[in-house]
C-alpha cells in the first residue's frame, strides 16, 4: 500500500503537495480555533500556539516529505540548494524591498493627505530599528511557507503552464490557505474581505514569480521579500504614524501592488516574466531546427 502511495505521490507531485499542505496546516489550526477562549488571540495557551506553529510550517512540511518520498538526495539538494545566494541576487532583493516600501509610503501619503494628517518622522524610534533587525534573524520563519510555495510548487508549476497561469495557480491556492484567519478570531483576522485578500496574494505571487525567474530560482530572494511585506508596515508605522482606523493604507496598498503584477506581464510577457529567457529560449528553439 505504501508503495503504491508513493508512486501515486510521484506521478502527481502537485496535487500531493497542495493536499497535504492543507491536512497539516489547517487541522492544526482548526483545533485551535475550536478551543480558543473568547475567539481572542491574548487567550491562546502554549501548547495553541505551537499548533499555529506547526501549521505555519505545513507547506514545508510537506514539501520535505515529498521530496523524500519521490526524489530523495538529489531531491533534497535542488530543494534547498535555492538557499544559495545566486549572482545578481543582491539587486532583485533591493528591487522588491524598493517596490514594497515605495507602495506602502504612497498608501501612506495618500491617507495623511485625504484625512489632512501631518507627517511627522518619528526619527528617535530607534527600538524599532531594533526590532526589526532582531526578527529579521528567524528568517526560516517566513522559510516555512516559502520551501513550500516557491521551493516546491512553484517550479513544478513552470513545468506545466506558463509563468502567469503558474503565478495564479499558486496565489489562489496561497490565498485560500488562510481562510482560518477569516473565522473572527481577535487579533488575527485581518480588516478586510477575502476575496480582496486573496487578490493580493495572486498579485504577490506574480511579483514574486517574477523575482524568482530573474535570479534561477532563489529561495533566499523569495524569503527575503516574504519577510519584508510582512514587516515593513509594522516598521513604517513607527517611524511615520498615520492614524488609519478603516485600514485605507493597506487597501490602496494591496491595489498599487496588483498594478504592479499588471504591469509586469504586460511588460515583461506572460510566459516567463523575465525576456532574457524568452531570448534564450527562441535561440535554442531556431537551433534545433536549423
Amino acid at each position: 500500500m505504501f508503495t503504491s502511495l508513493t508512486r501515486w505521490m510521484k506521478a502527481h507531485k502537485l496535487v500531493a503537495f497542495f493536499a497535504l499542505t492543507f491536512l497539516i496546516s489547517w487541522s492544526t489550526w482548526f483545533i485551535v480555533i475550536l478551543t480558543l477562549p473568547e475567539m481572542d488571540m491574548k487567550n491562546i495557551s502554549a501548547g495553541g500556539m505551537l499548533l499555529m506553529i506547526i501549521g505555519q510550517w505545513g507547506p514545508a512540511l510537506s514539501a520535505i516529505t515529498l521530496t523524500a518520498l519521490t526524489s530523495g538526495k538529489a531531491g533534497f539538494k535542488e530543494l534547498f540548494g535555492r538557499f544559495k545566494y545566486r549572482r545578481g541576487a543582491a539587486r532583485w532583493i533591493l528591487a522588491g524591498v524598493c517596490l514594497w516600501t515605495a507602495i506602502w509610503l504612497a498608501a501612506t501619503i495618500w491617507q495623511a493627505r485625504v484625512t489632512n494628517q501631518a507627517l511627522v518622522f518619528q526619527g528617535n524610534q530607534w527600538t524599532s530599528i531594533l526590532s526589526l533587525t532582531i526578527s529579521a534573524l528567524p528568517l526560516f520563519f517566513w522559510g516555512c511557507e516559502e520551501i513550500g510555495w516557491r521551493g516546491f510548487a512553484l517550479p513544478h508549476l513552470l513545468t506545466r503552464w506558463n509563468a502567469l497561469i503558474s503565478s495564479i495557480v499558486l496565489g489562489l491556492l496561497w490565498g485560500l490557505w488562510h481562510l482560518p484567519m477569516f473565522v473572527g478570531i481577535k487579533g488575527l483576522t485581518p480588516e478586510m474581505p477575502f476575496y480582496t485578500y486573496v487578490l493580493f496574494t495572486v498579485s504577490i505571487s506574480i511579483v514574486m514569480t517574477w523575482l524568482f525567474n530573474h535570479t534561477q530560482g532563489s529561495l533566499l530572494v523569495a524569503t527575503i521579500f516574504h519577510f519584508w511585506f510582512n514587516k515593513w508596515p509594522n516598521y513604517q508605522y513607527n517611524l511615520l504614524p498615520v492614524d488609519d482606523p478603516g485600514g485605507h493604507i493597506m487597501m490602496v496598498s494591496f491595489l498599487l501592488m496588483s498594478a504592479c503584477a499588471v504591469l509586469i506581464v504586460v511588460v515583461c510577457g506572460y510566459r516567463s516574466f523575465n525576456r532574457t529567457i524568452e531570448k534564450v529560449s527562441q535561440a535554442r528553439l531556431a537551433a534545433s531546427k536549423a
